[in-house]
Protein backbone atom coordinates (compact mmCIF):
# COMPACT_ATOMS: atom_id res chain seq x y z
CA UNK A 1 0.00 0.00 0.00
CA UNK A 2 1.24 3.48 -0.87
CA UNK A 3 0.54 6.34 1.50
CA UNK A 4 0.17 9.79 -0.09
CA UNK A 5 1.52 12.54 2.13
CA UNK A 6 1.44 16.28 1.57
CA UNK A 7 4.70 17.97 2.52
CA UNK A 8 5.06 21.74 2.81
CA UNK A 9 8.59 23.14 2.59
CA UNK A 10 9.05 26.64 4.00
CA UNK A 11 11.73 28.78 2.41
CA UNK A 12 13.57 30.68 5.12
CA UNK A 13 14.20 33.64 2.82
CA UNK A 14 10.44 34.07 2.16
CA UNK A 15 10.77 32.55 -1.29
CA UNK A 16 7.35 31.03 -0.72
CA UNK A 17 5.78 27.65 -0.36
CA UNK A 18 6.01 24.61 -2.54
CA UNK A 19 3.39 21.91 -2.02
CA UNK A 20 3.55 18.48 -3.52
CA UNK A 21 2.50 14.91 -2.78
CA UNK A 22 5.08 12.20 -2.07
CA UNK A 23 4.22 8.50 -2.19
CA UNK A 24 5.77 6.81 0.85
CA UNK A 25 8.60 5.00 -0.85
CA UNK A 26 12.26 5.43 0.06
CA UNK A 27 13.13 5.34 -3.61
CA UNK A 28 11.50 8.78 -3.85
CA UNK A 29 14.17 10.30 -1.63
CA UNK A 30 16.49 11.31 -4.44
CA UNK A 31 13.59 12.92 -6.31
CA UNK A 32 12.55 14.73 -3.15
CA UNK A 33 16.03 16.14 -2.57
CA UNK A 34 16.28 17.11 -6.23
CA UNK A 35 13.17 19.24 -5.79
CA UNK A 36 14.59 20.68 -2.57
CA UNK A 37 17.59 21.91 -4.52
CA UNK A 38 15.19 24.27 -6.30
CA UNK A 39 15.98 26.45 -3.32
CA UNK A 40 19.39 28.04 -3.22
CA UNK A 41 19.46 28.42 0.56
CA UNK A 42 21.71 25.59 1.91
CA UNK A 43 20.28 25.89 5.40
CA UNK A 44 16.77 25.31 4.03
CA UNK A 45 18.01 22.17 2.27
CA UNK A 46 19.65 20.99 5.49
CA UNK A 47 16.42 21.35 7.44
CA UNK A 48 14.34 19.60 4.79
CA UNK A 49 16.79 16.69 4.73
CA UNK A 50 16.47 16.27 8.49
CA UNK A 51 12.68 16.61 8.28
CA UNK A 52 12.45 14.00 5.54
CA UNK A 53 14.69 11.59 7.48
CA UNK A 54 12.07 11.66 10.20
CA UNK A 55 9.22 11.70 7.68
CA UNK A 56 10.34 8.42 6.08
CA UNK A 57 10.08 6.61 9.37
CA UNK A 58 6.97 8.15 10.84
CA UNK A 59 4.67 7.92 7.82
CA UNK A 60 5.06 4.22 7.04
CA UNK A 61 1.77 2.36 6.79
CA UNK A 62 3.22 -0.59 8.65
CA UNK A 63 6.09 0.62 10.82
CA UNK A 64 5.87 1.50 14.48
CA UNK A 65 8.32 4.15 15.57
CA UNK A 66 9.16 3.79 19.24
CA UNK A 67 11.49 6.78 19.27
CA UNK A 68 12.94 9.26 16.82
CA UNK A 69 15.21 12.23 17.40
CA UNK A 70 16.83 14.66 14.99
CA UNK A 71 17.76 17.19 17.71
CA UNK A 72 15.76 20.16 16.53
CA UNK A 73 15.89 20.84 20.28
CA UNK A 74 16.62 18.85 23.43
CA UNK A 75 13.33 19.48 25.21
CA UNK A 76 12.52 15.81 25.78
CA UNK A 77 15.91 15.03 27.36
CA UNK A 78 16.66 15.11 31.09
CA UNK A 79 20.15 15.07 32.60
CA UNK A 80 20.92 12.76 35.52
CA UNK A 81 21.57 14.41 38.88
CA UNK A 82 22.71 11.38 40.87
CA UNK A 83 26.47 11.43 40.40
CA UNK A 84 28.38 12.16 43.61
CA UNK A 85 31.25 13.85 41.78
CA UNK A 86 29.24 16.73 40.31
CA UNK A 87 32.40 18.56 39.25
CA UNK A 88 33.02 15.80 36.74
CA UNK A 89 29.55 15.99 35.17
CA UNK A 90 29.36 17.44 31.68
CA UNK A 91 26.37 18.77 29.77
CA UNK A 92 25.60 18.00 26.16
CA UNK A 93 25.28 20.99 23.84
CA UNK A 94 23.33 21.43 20.61
CA UNK A 95 25.47 22.56 17.69
CA UNK A 96 24.41 25.08 15.06
CA UNK A 97 23.79 22.22 12.63
CA UNK A 98 21.53 20.48 15.16
CA UNK A 99 23.64 17.69 16.54
CA UNK A 100 24.12 16.66 20.15
CA UNK A 101 27.72 17.09 21.25
CA UNK A 102 29.97 16.26 24.20
CA UNK A 103 31.74 19.54 24.70
CA UNK A 104 34.18 19.13 27.63
CA UNK A 105 37.06 16.74 28.19
CA UNK A 106 37.12 14.32 31.13
CA UNK A 107 33.41 14.45 31.94
CA UNK A 108 30.49 12.11 32.53
CA UNK A 109 27.55 12.65 30.18
CA UNK A 110 24.28 11.17 31.38
CA UNK A 111 20.98 12.13 29.75
CA UNK A 112 17.78 10.20 29.05
CA UNK A 113 14.46 10.68 27.27
CA UNK A 114 11.14 8.84 27.41
CA UNK A 115 10.41 6.79 24.34
CA UNK A 116 7.28 7.59 22.37
CA UNK A 117 6.06 4.04 22.83
CA UNK A 118 7.42 1.02 24.74
CA UNK A 119 9.15 -1.48 22.49
CA UNK A 120 7.03 -4.48 21.48
CA UNK A 121 8.85 -7.30 19.73
CA UNK A 122 6.04 -9.83 19.28
CA UNK A 123 6.66 -11.17 15.77
CA UNK A 124 8.28 -7.87 14.80
CA UNK A 125 11.70 -6.70 13.78
CA UNK A 126 13.54 -4.44 16.18
CA UNK A 127 15.76 -1.74 14.70
CA UNK A 128 17.93 0.82 16.46
CA UNK A 129 19.99 3.20 14.37
CA UNK A 130 21.82 6.46 14.99
CA UNK A 131 24.67 8.47 13.55
CA UNK A 132 27.98 9.49 15.12
CA UNK A 133 30.70 11.89 14.09
CA UNK A 134 34.01 12.57 15.81
CA UNK A 135 34.62 16.29 15.70
CA UNK A 136 37.95 15.44 17.33
CA UNK A 137 39.63 12.95 14.97
CA UNK A 138 42.34 12.40 17.59
CA UNK A 139 39.67 10.93 19.88
CA UNK A 140 41.18 8.15 21.97
CA UNK A 141 39.08 7.55 25.06
CA UNK A 142 35.34 7.55 25.69
CA UNK A 143 31.99 6.02 24.89
CA UNK A 144 29.52 6.80 22.10
CA UNK A 145 26.85 4.19 22.78
CA UNK A 146 23.13 4.29 23.46
CA UNK A 147 21.23 2.58 26.26
CA UNK A 148 17.61 1.39 26.15
CA UNK A 149 16.00 0.75 29.52
CA UNK A 150 12.70 -0.40 31.00
CA UNK A 151 12.12 1.73 34.06
CA UNK A 152 9.48 3.80 35.83
CA UNK A 153 12.13 5.84 37.65
CA UNK A 154 12.36 9.58 37.27
CA UNK A 155 14.72 10.33 34.40
CA UNK A 156 17.01 12.50 36.52
CA UNK A 157 17.64 9.56 38.86
CA UNK A 158 18.89 7.18 36.14
CA UNK A 159 22.63 6.58 36.24
CA UNK A 160 25.36 4.01 35.52
CA UNK A 161 23.90 1.58 38.07
CA UNK A 162 20.42 1.50 36.50
CA UNK A 163 19.81 -1.85 34.71
CA UNK A 164 19.37 -1.60 30.97
CA UNK A 165 17.86 -3.77 28.26
CA UNK A 166 20.33 -2.93 25.48
CA UNK A 167 23.61 -1.08 25.23
CA UNK A 168 24.65 -0.56 21.63
CA UNK A 169 27.37 1.47 19.96
CA UNK A 170 31.07 2.34 19.84
CA UNK A 171 33.38 2.58 22.83
CA UNK A 172 37.01 3.71 22.78
CA UNK A 173 39.35 2.45 25.48
CA UNK A 174 42.16 4.76 26.55
CA UNK A 175 44.73 2.78 24.54
CA UNK A 176 43.00 4.15 21.42
CA UNK A 177 41.46 0.77 20.64
CA UNK A 178 37.75 0.63 19.95
CA UNK A 179 34.94 -1.87 19.90
CA UNK A 180 31.23 -1.79 19.21
CA UNK A 181 29.08 -3.01 22.09
CA UNK A 182 25.85 -4.93 21.64
CA UNK A 183 24.93 -6.00 25.16
CA UNK A 184 21.59 -7.39 26.28
CA UNK A 185 21.54 -6.67 30.02
CA UNK A 186 24.87 -8.22 31.02
CA UNK A 187 25.24 -10.45 27.96
CA UNK A 188 27.85 -9.14 25.52
CA UNK A 189 27.92 -10.38 21.95
CA UNK A 190 30.83 -12.51 20.79
CA UNK A 191 31.53 -10.46 17.66
CA UNK A 192 34.82 -8.60 17.48
CA UNK A 193 34.26 -5.38 15.58
CA UNK A 194 35.77 -1.94 16.00
CA UNK A 195 34.71 1.64 15.29
CA UNK A 196 37.78 2.68 13.31
CA UNK A 197 35.49 4.00 10.55
CA UNK A 198 34.92 7.07 12.73
CA UNK A 199 38.55 8.14 12.50
CA UNK A 200 37.92 9.97 9.21
CA UNK A 201 35.90 12.68 10.97
CA UNK A 202 32.83 12.01 8.82
CA UNK A 203 29.35 11.11 10.02
CA UNK A 204 28.58 7.38 10.08
CA UNK A 205 25.44 5.45 10.98
CA UNK A 206 25.39 2.38 13.22
CA UNK A 207 22.43 0.02 13.28
CA UNK A 208 21.40 -3.23 14.95
CA UNK A 209 18.48 -5.29 13.68
CA UNK A 210 16.91 -8.13 15.69
CA UNK A 211 14.34 -10.32 13.95
CA UNK A 212 11.61 -12.67 15.24
CA UNK A 213 13.35 -15.66 13.64
CA UNK A 214 16.13 -15.12 16.22
CA UNK A 215 18.57 -13.69 13.69
CA UNK A 216 20.38 -10.38 13.73
CA UNK A 217 22.30 -8.00 11.51
CA UNK A 218 24.78 -5.25 12.34
CA UNK A 219 25.20 -2.39 9.87
CA UNK A 220 27.57 0.53 9.46
CA UNK A 221 26.49 3.08 6.86
CA UNK A 222 23.79 0.67 5.71
CA UNK A 223 26.34 -2.02 4.89
CA UNK A 224 25.83 -5.31 6.68
CA UNK A 225 29.04 -6.22 8.51
CA UNK A 226 27.79 -8.99 10.79
CA UNK A 227 24.77 -11.28 10.77
CA UNK A 228 23.69 -14.68 11.98
CA UNK A 229 21.85 -16.59 14.66
CA UNK A 230 21.42 -14.82 17.99
CA UNK A 231 22.25 -18.04 19.84
CA UNK A 232 25.67 -18.05 18.21
CA UNK A 233 26.40 -14.37 18.85
CA UNK A 234 25.09 -14.04 22.42
CA UNK A 235 25.32 -16.73 25.14
CA UNK A 236 21.66 -16.32 26.02
CA UNK A 237 20.98 -20.06 26.22
CA UNK A 238 22.90 -23.15 27.15
CA UNK A 239 25.09 -24.22 24.20
CA UNK A 240 23.55 -26.67 21.76
CA UNK A 241 26.59 -28.95 22.00
CA UNK A 242 29.22 -29.58 24.65
CA UNK A 243 32.56 -31.39 24.76
CA UNK A 244 32.11 -35.15 25.04
CA UNK A 245 33.29 -35.93 28.61
CA UNK A 246 34.11 -39.48 27.52
CA UNK A 247 36.72 -38.23 25.08
CA UNK A 248 40.16 -36.77 25.81
CA UNK A 249 43.22 -35.90 23.78
CA UNK A 250 45.28 -39.02 23.07
CA UNK A 251 48.63 -39.02 24.85
CA UNK A 252 50.39 -39.94 21.59
CA UNK A 253 48.81 -37.15 19.53
CA UNK A 254 51.58 -35.99 17.15
CA UNK A 255 53.29 -32.69 17.92
CA UNK A 256 53.46 -29.94 15.32
CA UNK A 257 57.27 -29.98 15.35
CA UNK A 258 59.97 -32.41 16.40
CA UNK A 259 63.70 -32.19 17.17
CA UNK A 260 65.99 -32.41 14.16
CA UNK A 261 68.17 -35.47 14.86
CA UNK A 262 70.69 -34.20 12.34
CA UNK A 263 71.29 -31.05 14.38
CA UNK A 264 74.13 -31.85 16.79
CA UNK A 265 75.76 -29.58 19.36
CA UNK A 266 79.20 -28.56 18.07
CA UNK A 267 82.23 -29.80 20.00
CA UNK A 268 83.43 -27.29 22.54
CA UNK A 269 80.20 -25.22 22.36
CA UNK A 270 79.80 -25.18 26.15
CA UNK A 271 83.41 -24.01 26.59
CA UNK A 272 82.83 -20.70 24.81
CA UNK A 273 83.01 -17.98 27.51
CA UNK A 274 80.30 -15.36 27.84
CA UNK A 275 82.85 -12.54 28.09
CA UNK A 276 86.41 -12.01 26.99
CA UNK A 277 89.24 -9.66 28.02
CA UNK A 278 89.18 -6.25 26.41
CA UNK A 279 92.77 -6.01 25.16
CA UNK A 280 92.28 -2.35 24.37
CA UNK A 281 91.74 -1.48 28.00
CA UNK A 282 94.80 0.07 29.65
CA UNK A 283 95.79 0.42 33.27
CA UNK A 284 95.14 4.05 34.32
CA UNK A 285 98.30 6.11 34.91
CA UNK A 286 97.09 7.06 38.39
CA UNK A 287 96.31 3.49 39.40
CA UNK A 288 97.93 2.67 42.77
CA UNK A 289 98.19 -1.05 43.41
CA UNK A 290 98.66 -0.47 47.14
CA UNK A 291 95.52 1.66 47.42
CA UNK A 292 93.43 0.37 44.55
CA UNK A 293 94.47 -3.28 44.52
CA UNK A 294 95.75 -5.29 41.61
CA UNK A 295 94.51 -3.93 38.30
CA UNK A 296 92.70 -6.28 35.95
CA UNK A 297 91.71 -5.47 32.36
CA UNK A 298 88.02 -4.97 31.66
CA UNK A 299 85.91 -7.66 30.02
CA UNK A 300 83.54 -7.28 27.10
CA UNK A 301 80.78 -9.53 25.67
CA UNK A 302 82.16 -12.38 23.61
CA UNK A 303 80.77 -12.13 20.06
CA UNK A 304 81.31 -15.90 19.68
CA UNK A 305 78.99 -16.67 22.59
CA UNK A 306 75.50 -17.58 21.31
CA UNK A 307 73.82 -18.53 24.57
CA UNK A 308 72.71 -22.01 25.63
CA UNK A 309 72.57 -24.41 22.72
CA UNK A 310 69.07 -25.42 21.56
CA UNK A 311 68.49 -28.24 19.17
CA UNK A 312 66.72 -27.13 16.02
CA UNK A 313 63.11 -28.19 15.39
CA UNK A 314 61.55 -29.21 12.11
CA UNK A 315 57.91 -29.75 11.05
CA UNK A 316 56.59 -33.14 12.08
CA UNK A 317 55.49 -35.09 8.98
CA UNK A 318 53.10 -37.10 11.18
CA UNK A 319 51.31 -33.99 12.49
CA UNK A 320 47.61 -33.97 11.60
CA UNK A 321 46.51 -30.67 13.06
CA UNK A 322 45.27 -29.55 16.45
CA UNK A 323 43.17 -32.07 18.30
CA UNK A 324 39.51 -31.12 18.31
CA UNK A 325 37.39 -32.24 21.21
CA UNK A 326 34.40 -34.23 19.90
CA UNK A 327 31.02 -32.68 20.69
CA UNK A 328 27.76 -34.23 21.82
CA UNK A 329 24.27 -32.73 22.17
CA UNK A 330 23.91 -30.79 25.40
CA UNK A 331 21.22 -32.42 27.55
CA UNK A 332 20.65 -29.07 29.28
CA UNK A 333 19.99 -27.19 26.05
CA UNK A 334 16.40 -26.00 25.71
CA UNK A 335 15.45 -24.23 22.47
CA UNK A 336 13.79 -20.84 22.85
CA UNK A 337 12.05 -19.34 19.86
CA UNK A 338 11.54 -16.00 21.61
CA UNK A 339 15.07 -15.02 22.65
CA UNK A 340 14.80 -12.18 20.17
CA UNK A 341 12.56 -10.36 22.67
CA UNK A 342 15.52 -8.92 24.55
CA UNK A 343 14.42 -5.29 24.23
CA UNK A 344 10.66 -5.69 24.71
CA UNK A 345 9.33 -3.27 27.29
CA UNK A 346 12.08 -0.68 26.86
CA UNK A 347 10.53 2.73 27.43
CA UNK A 348 13.54 5.00 28.05
CA UNK A 349 16.54 5.76 25.83
CA UNK A 350 19.66 7.74 26.48
CA UNK A 351 23.35 8.18 27.08
CA UNK A 352 25.46 7.24 30.08
CA UNK A 353 29.01 7.97 28.99
CA UNK A 354 32.48 8.80 30.19
CA UNK A 355 34.44 10.91 27.70
CA UNK A 356 38.07 11.66 28.42
CA UNK A 357 38.16 13.29 25.00
CA UNK A 358 35.26 15.52 23.97
CA UNK A 359 33.91 16.11 20.48
CA UNK A 360 31.43 13.26 19.89
CA UNK A 361 28.37 14.32 17.88
CA UNK A 362 25.11 12.35 17.76
CA UNK A 363 22.17 12.64 15.38
CA UNK A 364 19.23 10.84 13.74
CA UNK A 365 18.28 8.33 16.44
CA UNK A 366 15.57 5.94 15.29
CA UNK A 367 14.07 2.99 17.15
CA UNK A 368 11.51 1.17 15.07
CA UNK A 369 10.07 -2.20 14.13
CA UNK A 370 10.76 -1.77 10.42
CA UNK A 371 14.09 -2.78 8.92
CA UNK A 372 15.33 -0.20 6.47
CA UNK A 373 15.93 -0.90 2.81
CA UNK A 374 19.61 -1.55 2.19
CA UNK A 375 19.68 -0.76 -1.50
CA UNK A 376 22.72 1.32 -2.34
CA UNK A 377 21.82 4.93 -2.95
CA UNK A 378 18.78 4.95 -0.66
CA UNK A 379 18.62 6.65 2.70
Amino acid sequence: MVVMVSVAIINWENIGYFLFRVPYDQKKLQYFLHICRFYNDNRQLYYTKKMFTLFLVVTSAYATTYFSETFEDDSKWVESSTRHDEDKMGSFVLTDDLKLKTDQDARYYTMFAPMDKPVKQDDRDFVVQYSIKLDNTDFKCGGAYLKLLETDAELETINHETPYKLMFGPDFSCDSKSKVHAIFSDTQWSESTDASVLSDGEEHSFALVIRPDNTYSYYVDRKELRSGDMEDAWPLLEPRKIDDPAESKPSDWPLASILDVDDVKPDGYDDIPKTIVDFESMKPDDWDDDEDGGWEPAEIPNPAFKGPWTQRKIPNPAYKGSWVHPKIPNPDYVPNTTIYKQVSGANVIGFELWNFDSGVLFDNIIVSDEEFSNTEGEL
